[in-house]
Formats: structure tokens, C-alpha cells, sequence
């Protein structure tokens, strides 16, 4: 695809900037220094998550990451289980959790994360989830993914 439809995904992680002013006549002649001001940033996220097989019907659910950098610590395999939870990334159906345990398939930095050991799993573009969901999903239902560590939807979808 064409660079303009993959925009790099930019990070400001709440970074606060100080800056203050004085008047110059010249360069013998100051006044004094103003206040400090300050600002601070937020976070800007562009990655591209798409939510797929929401419709109707359906029982399996599958989650896209098709563009942007790396995404650190999607799902965790617990050794204390042997079971997926979720890290970094959540599924969600009318606001409750889908547990990462229903996970089926799991494509993590372009390999399949069963078998993989126990840890962390990150995602690169390309890779993807599936879920598969206990009863199928009905109209008025809504599918989101949330991005935890900043409380942020990533993308939401209603079945109409």
C-alpha cells in the first residue's frame, strides 16, 4: 500500500515543557524574567487495529494489527496456568472481557504463538488473533479492543 495510508504511529508519552520569557532592548537592556509556563503533551497513538467477523452470527472474532511499530506485550502465557491472559490489549463484548484463554489462533512477530514457551507476546504488522466467543454475537452488540496501560479504545464496532 501507498506510504500515505500507513501514517508512522508518533508517541508523546505526557511530557511536560517549561519555558519562560524576558524583553530585550538592544543587547544591554533586559527586563525581568516572566512566569514559567509550562504544557503538557498527550499521547498520540497511530497504529492500525482492525476488529474482523463482527457480524451477526458469528462466533469467532479476529483481531488485525495491520500497520505501525511493534506493539509490546499484547498477551502474556502464564506459566502458573499455561493459559493466554490479556497484557497490553483487551477484547471486549458489551464492556466485559473476553477472556484471552479463548483464544484459538495467535500469529505474534509472524510465527504462532502456541508452543512458543511462557512470557510476553508482542504483535508487528500483519499479525493477528482469533477469538472464539462462547455464543455468537447478536444485533446490538459491541466489539471493542482497548489498549490498557492508557485506558484507550482502539477500535469498537456495533453489530447492527
Amino acid at each position: 500500500m501507498p506510504p500515505s495510508l500507513h501514517p508512522p504511529r508518533v508517541t508523546f508519552w505526557h511530557t511536560t515543557y517549561y519555558w519562560r520569557v524576558r524583553a530585550a532592548k538592544g543587547s544591554v537592556e533586559f527586563s525581568s524574567w516572566s512566569s514559567v509556563w509550562s504544557f503538557t503533551t498527550k499521547f498520540v497513538y497511530r497504529g492500525g487495529w482492525r476488529l474482523e467477523n463482527i457480524e451477526s452470527g458469528k462466533t469467532g472474532v479476529v483481531i488485525v494489527y495491520w500497520y505501525g511499530y511493534r506493539a509490546e506485550n499484547v498477551v502474556e502465557n502464564s506459566p502458573a496456568d499455561g493459559k493466554f491472559h490479556w497484557k497490553n490489549l483487551e477484547l471486549r463484548l458489551n464492556g466485559v472481557i473476553v477472556p484471552a484463554e479463548k483464544i484459538i489462533t495467535f500469529a505474534s512477530e509472524g510465527r504462532s504463538a502456541f508452543g512458543q514457551g511462557y512470557g510476553y507476546y508482542s504483535m508487528v504488522p500483519g499479525n493477528w488473533i482469533r477469538i472464539q466467543l462462547d455464543t455468537p454475537l447478536k444485533r446490538g452488540d459491541k466489539v471493542s479492543l482497548k489498549w490498557v496501560p492508557l485506558n484507550l479504545i482502539l477500535v469498537e464496532n456495533t453489530i447492527y
